[in-house]
């Protein structure tokens, strides 16, 4: 005969198990970049916590075609991304982050190896940092 407290553990761990899987499928990454796709540099005042600013990044930029966040240097205020520049634009990167932070520099270099070039930068917004 069984114990009382098995049926409700497995189903515990049944139904752990299931989330688990749906979070995955849900969370599943996209395609990943390739090493030598075009890159953005892009330096900002308000990048000032080691976990909250880098997911910030994560989630405004999230929902922009072909752009992958590479690095967020909270130290100093660096972010670079890779982007696919046939779907996207790197200024309208730096406008999507400017919405949020003061952008101080922004480069771009789209294909590796060649030299980068400065983007003009969109007006600050009326507070250095909003929260995504």
């Amino acid at each position: 005969m069984r114990a009382p407290a098995a049926t409700p553990r497995r189903l515990l761990t049944g139904l752990l198990l299931l989330a688990g899987l749906g979070a995955t499928i849900v969370n599943w990454p996209a395609p990943r970049l390739p090493a030598d796709a075009a890159s953005l540099e892009v330096e900002l005042d308000g990048l000032d916590c080691a976990f909250w600013c880098p997911v910030g990044v994560d989630t405004v930029l999230r929902d922009l075609p072909g752009v992958e966040v590479r690095i967020v240097d909270v130290t100093s205020g660096t972010v670079v991304v890779a982007y696919d520049s046939h779907r996207i634009a790197a200024a309208a990167i730096v406008q999507r982050l400017a919405e949020h932070w003061r952008v101080r520099r922004a480069r771009s270099t789209v294909q590796a190896g060649l030299p980068g070039h400065e983007l003009d930068l969109p007006p600050a917004p009326a507070t250095s940092h909003r929260s995504p």
